[in-house]
């Protein structure tokens, strides 16, 4: 519904419930993680448990401050 509203334009997904619904159907053309500098006691895994054959990422943009490391990947479809 996302991708048909959004006609042309690009679609954002937040969250790690719905990014990996999205990587499981092979909606997700890419993946863009961050990781800050700090550690949450029950935190939620970012993928976990995919029902899908093993998913082969390139990284394309790796990005890092004094607060914060970004790393951008494309899916390899």
């Amino acid at each position: 519904m996302a991708k048909e509203a959004a006609g042309e334009k690009n679609v954002a997904i937040l969250g790690h419930s719905i990014g990996q619904q999205c990587l499981e159907a092979g909606f997700l053309d890419e993946l863009v993680i961050h990781i800050l500098p700090v550690v949450l006691g029950n935190g939620l895994r970012l993928i976990d448990h995919l029902n899908i054959p093993p998913v082969e990422l390139k990284r394309t943009e790796i990005v890092s401050t004094t607060q914060t490391t970004s790393m951008r990947f494309r899916v390899i479809k």
